[in-house]
């Protein structure tokens, strides 16, 4: 039987301080792990420790780095400080972050975070015997990142994809309540509403846009679509001086009356380029227009919604290597002021419902009304999913 599986029930709605086990950015190792260091033959100066958690009383549970840039190691530090300290495990890591560190600890087991290259994180599950110092490995297994989101009933809806196996999850939370429910999506099943009214399908051309798939429903819309110049005069710090491909596409669509937007969307390294904005079309081909607020004009749009009165779009950047997001943003179409909120993670879809924005994003659901931000996330425990609430920081 895995050491680790999925519990596929009702969840608890938990507070961080339950299942995060304590993240620090840098800081010395203390006599008993610079000692195992020393002994290992590792460099001591420049090493840190980037995590730790309690094992119940009798222990301590340490990701210790040779430095900054790794190699990560994880170590369990007894206690009673005439019991050595032993390795448990090396730990694959990048330094950036949200970098390796522990999302689970009790006296018993852990759950160790791993980060890989181009941002793939993996857990990998402990189960511990700290009298005999010894711990058996489970299976690694993938991060669940929030795909879609919608509101059904006073019930936020969330799916989630798992980087590794068979199925995805889909969350049930009702507003207001401490628990949830999360069950697996079988492959082939569909879960996800159908929307009262499918975005149009928008097509580029070196002369404007095609709304449609085809005659007799095809409008033509003539609009000035981002090129060199284009680049040049709104984002003259990328590629000062070089030879530059400007290659944009049209992203997330979504349609308002008589009106379609659209978010220009582009590969932004290797000598190509382009440049961020909103595309304003009349469904009928009477006029359109290319926005490009400052906002944006250095990202990609990966999610468009409209809360009634403004479009909120999430932002991401597609450099060589992995994507990271850029928040959300709220466009007033009559005014034209853009408002920024942080929100972390590549963010692929947002909906909204009683002044509320929901984003779904690779590091969870986030919750944003006006400027404040809460999180629901999973989070992976040796018994099953935890689904966490990360409350507002403070002052916000």
């Amino acid at each position: 039987m895995p050491l680790w599986k999925p519990l596929l029930v009702g969840l608890a709605v938990l507070l961080p301080s339950d299942t995060e086990a304590q993240a620090i950015e840098w800081a010395p190792p203390e006599r008993p792990v610079l000692g195992w260091l020393e002994q290992a033959g590792l460099g001591t100066e420049s090493a840190g420790i980037v995590a730790r958690a309690r094992l119940g009383t009798e222990a301590e549970a340490v990701i210790v780095a040779e430095d900054r840039y790794g190699p990560f190691i994880l170590l369990v530090v007894p206690a009673d400080p005439s019991m050595p300290v032993w390795k448990l495990a090396d730990v694959p890591g990048q330094p950036d972050p949200p970098g390796p560190g522990i999302v689970y600890a009790d006296r018993d087991r852990l759950v160790l975070r791993s980060v890989y290259s181009y941002g793939r994180q993996g857990f990998t599950p402990f189960e511990l015997d700290l009298e005999a110092a010894k711990a058996t490995r489970g299976e690694e297994f993938g991060a669940p990142a929030a795909t879609t989101t919608w509101l059904e009933s006073d019930t936020l809806h969330v799916v989630y994809a798992r980087q590794a196996g068979p199925t995805d999850l889909l969350v049930r939370h009702p507003l207001g309540a401490d628990r949830s429910q999360v069950s697996e999506i079988r492959p082939g099943e569909s879960v996800v509403p159908r929307p009262g009214e499918e975005a149009p399908r928008l097509r580029a051309t070196p002369r404007g846009v095609v709304i449609g798939s085809g005659s007799p429903d095809t409008v033509f819309v003539p609009v000035d679509l981002p090129d060199t110049d284009t680049f040049r005069s709104l984002r003259p710090d990328r590629y000062p001086g070089a030879s530059v491909d400007i290659e944009v596409e049209l992203g997330p669509t979504i349609r308002l009356e008589e009106e379609i937007w659209s978010g220009l969307t582009f590969y932004d390294g290797e000598g190509y380029s382009g440049v961020g904005g909103l595309i304003r079309l009349d469904r009928y081909g009477r006029y359109g227009e290319v926005l490009h607020p400052d906002e944006l004009v250095d990202w990609s749009i990966s999610a468009l919604h409209w809360d009634g009165t403004r479009l909120v779009f999430a932002r991401l950047r597609r450099p060589e290597g992995f994507d990271f997001g850029g928040g959300l943003g709220f466009y007033d179409p009559e005014s034209g002021e853009v408002d920024l909120v942080d929100v972390p993670g590549v963010i692929g879809a947002i909906t909204s419902g009683e002044r509320t924005i929901y984003a779904a994003s690779s590091s969870g659901v986030y919750m944003v009304r006006g400027t404040v931000v809460e999180q629901f996330k999973l989070v992976p425990q040796p018994s099953g999913w935890a689904l966490v609430r990360f409350p507002p920081a403070p002052g916000s």
